[in-house]
Formats: structure tokens, sequence, C-alpha cells
């Protein structure tokens, strides 16, 4: 399961790594273009006039340096509200410019290893593995028995003679089942603390 280009926009770590991948693929104006807008829309009005010729001579101004693509009407609707604008200058922009990364930017960011690495520091391994197996659309025997008997302990831990035959049952299929000795062990260590 993938994250939502929201969740991603919404998360200054995870924009950080969207805006590397836009960056590599020559479409970075987008993203700084969607960036300035929100931070133009936070701006009181005597700041927000400033900002709204800074924004439209970078992103905007036919053969600018960072020319995002957005309809010809658009341009204009944004060029007869500079003299006087309001806080919705720019949202058909904005709009355009969210879906087109969207639709182009975001479902290559997914199969990119920038996305993999984003996904990598900013969750718990937990985490990521949970997100991982989600998106292969199944658990495993052994992670459908891990979090049942996590759900159990967490049930049990006001009865301390039940917890521990538990943790014991659990020490044996750790043992039996390397592969997730380590996750489970990791997990009790913390129950204990």
């Amino acid at each position: 399961m993938s994250l939502e280009f929201k969740e991603i926009l919404e998360d200054p770590e995870l924009r950080k790594y969207f805006h590397e991948f836009c960056k590599k693929r020559f479409c970075d104006e987008n993203i700084k273009f969607y960036e300035a807008v929100e931070e133009y829309k936070k701006l009181d009005g005597n700041k927000q006039k400033e900002s709204v010729k800074e924004i439209y001579n970078k992103f905007v101004r036919p053969e600018c340096d960072f020319q995002i693509n957005i309809d010809n009407d658009v341009v204009v609707d944004i060029e007869n509200g500079l003299d006087n604008p309001d806080q919705n200058i720019f949202d058909r922009a904005n709009s355009s410019v969210y879906g087109l990364m969207r639709q182009a930017s975001y479902p290559a960011f997914l199969k990119s290893n920038i996305y993999k690495e984003a996904i990598k520091q900013n969750l718990t391994e937990d985490e990521y593995q949970s997100k991982k197996i989600a998106a292969s659309g199944m658990l495993s025997k052994e992670e459908r028995e891990i979090r049942k008997l996590q759900r159990e302990l967490e049930e049990d831990k006001e009865d301390s003679c039940s917890y521990e035959m538990k943790m014991c049952c659990v020490c044996i299929v750790a043992i039996t089942l390397p592969c997730v000795s380590t996750k489970l062990l990791d997990y009790f260590e913390e129950e204990r603390n």
C-alpha cells in the first residue's frame, strides 16, 4: 500500500524526497510553485502583494526560468489580478499543477528508489514492513500468528501468570521460526521494560 499523494505533500520530510525526485526528472518547477502558493496563502495583505509578483515572475510569466505548464486563460486571469490580487489568485494554476504532479510525477515517484528511501527513513522498521506486507496484499502465516499473540499479550498483561506462559510460548515459536525471532524478542524486551 503506497502513501497517498496528499500525505506526501503534507509531510515536510516526505515532500523533500518528492522534491528531490522532481528535480532529477527536471520538473521541480511544479513542486516549487505549489510550495510558493502554499506560503503565499499564509501571508497578510501587504506581503501577499509583493509575493504575488514574485511568484508570477518566477513561475507564470511566459519564458521565465521555472515556467509551469498551465492553460493560457489561467495565465491571463493571473495577469488581470496582479494589480489587485486576492488570496485565491493562484488557485486555478495550483489546481492544474497539483493535478499534473498527481497524474505524472506521483506514479513514477512511487516506483523510484527515492520513494523507497523516503519510506525507510520516515517510518519505523515495523511500520515499513507492515506497509510492505500490506502492499503485497497478504500477511504471512508467521506474521498473523505474531500479531495474534501480541494482541493476546496486551489483553493478558494484568494476569502475570498467563502473560509469562504466553511469553514462553512465543519464545518457542521464535526459536522454531528464526525469521521472526528477532522481531518477537524485540517486542518482548520492550514489553518487559
